[in-house]
């Protein structure tokens, strides 16, 4: 997931992207407008040492330096593994939930409907306990998860998970809740 369109204006910041020093590097008032049209011309070039640096490492742009060590801990994180596997392959092996059923019990707790559940809305906890029942009960892998919810992405699953641990563990009565749901699915 690319950080752009929000340095854009396009989409609302992020909280884990420090914008200022980057947007500080560009001239204007609207630094945002300053920094699309920096962006946009040099995409709008045939740039031969990028495509050369692309060309050169699968993994990343940089230096030579940089390049293998980038090469190095790769490898050494290879190794480390006990076993070599996608995590989309990881099931549970006995999930006794629907992701839809997770949708619907969600929606119950949190006085909405699904579609309140699906919203994008900042700060919004329930897509983040949808998630994270999802991947323990229904036994998702966090890349179906990203399709039931409508996420850009895996980070974006990761974060609305931590938001609904990090609310749950602020919140006694709202973990209580989940915990009194889960108990149904066990």
């Amino acid at each position: 997931m690319s950080s752009y369109r929000s340095y854009i204006g396009d989409l609302a910041r992020v909280p884990w992207v420090t914008y200022e020093p980057i947007l500080a590097l560009v001239n204007g008032k609207a630094r945002n407008v300053s920094y699309r049209r920096f962006v946009e011309a040099g995409l709008a070039e045939d740039d031969e040492e990028f495509m050369v640096a692309m060309n050169e490492s699968a993994r990343c742009i940089g230096p030579e330096k940089f390049r293998d060590w980038v090469e190095e801990q790769h490898a050494r994180l290879l190794l480390s593994r006990r076993r070599p596997e996608d995590v989309a392959f990881r099931r549970l092996p006995d999930c006794r939930v629907e992701s839809d059923e997770v949708l619907d019990a969600v929606a119950k707790l949190s006085g909405g409907d699904v579609d309140s559940v699906l919203a994008r809305r900042r700060g919004q906890v329930w897509k983040g306990i949808a998630a994270w029942l999802m991947v323990k009960h229904a036994g998702l892998t966090r890349r179906d998860v990203v399709r039931v919810l409508g996420l850009g992405g895996g980070s974006g699953v990761s974060y609305q998970v931590k938001l609904a641990e990090q609310a749950m563990a602020n919140d006694n009565r709202l973990a209580n809740r989940v915990q009194r749901l889960e108990q149904k699915w066990q």
